[in-house]
């Protein structure tokens, strides 16, 4: 998904399809921000047995395709370990100690602590490092993205689909690696919505409603 890049990533993208790097590409004729794009490449993946996201300054690391091979995953969700990255410098996360089948019970303890602690406990505050089991989207389209949301749309995102998750695992293995701005590098990424209106800075309370 290209939401009307303005650097060299076009060309990347050309280059990675041609090559069979990539096998779907679309490019929107208007920038329509992150909610809108990850809602057509759903659409674009219905014919998959997993979606994941991937946002365009952060990577997916090799260790993802042996954790397929490898572990039983089963679960409508299945969450990892990520760490990020800041500075040239690689920060750790730990969630659980070991794989575990998240129950009622630990989601709701976990959630208890977001609310507590949203910055620590934010392993269902991104949309990224996660497999979506495709069927439970095509089957629940009020699951996808909320247009409206320009912050935070991503943990509105993770808490709804939630609720429609049977099985949910937690893989005690680093898959995602997110890149954390450094100071004034921060007012250009949509996370901190610097450049939004007020009323948009407190859309977290969707996702906590």
């Amino acid at each position: 998904m290209d939401d009307c890049s303005t650097d060299s990533t076009v060309n990347i993208i050309k280059h990675a399809k041609k090559n069979n790097q990539i096998d779907v590409v679309h490019f929107n004729k208007k920038n329509l921000g992150p909610a809108s794009s990850r809602n057509i490449g759903i659409n674009l993946c219905q014919d998959t047995d997993y979606i994941t996201f991937l946002d365009a300054d952060d990577q997916i690391l090799s260790g993802l395709s042996s954790v397929i091979k490898n572990k039983n995953i089963y679960g409508d969700l299945i969450t990892f370990k990520f760490n990020y990255l800041s500075n040239n410098k690689v920060i750790k996360n730990n969630f659980y100690k070991e794989d575990k089948v998240l129950e009622v019970n630990d989601i709701n303890e976990y959630l208890y602590k977001y609310l507590t602690k949203p910055n620590k406990y934010c392993l269902f505050t991104t949309c990224w490092a996660k497999l979506y089991r495709t069927k439970l989207l095509v089957i629940n389209k009020d699951l996808y993205f909320n247009e409206k949301l320009s912050l935070c749309e991503d943990t509105d995102f993770v808490f709804r689909f939630l609720t429609k998750s049977k099985n949910i695992q937690y893989i005690n293995e680093s898959i995602y690696l997110h890149t954390l701005g450094i100071a004034k590098e921060n007012l250009n990424k949509l996370t901190f919505g610097t450049r939004l209106e007020a009323k948009h800075q407190i859309s977290f309370l969707t996702a906590v409603e």
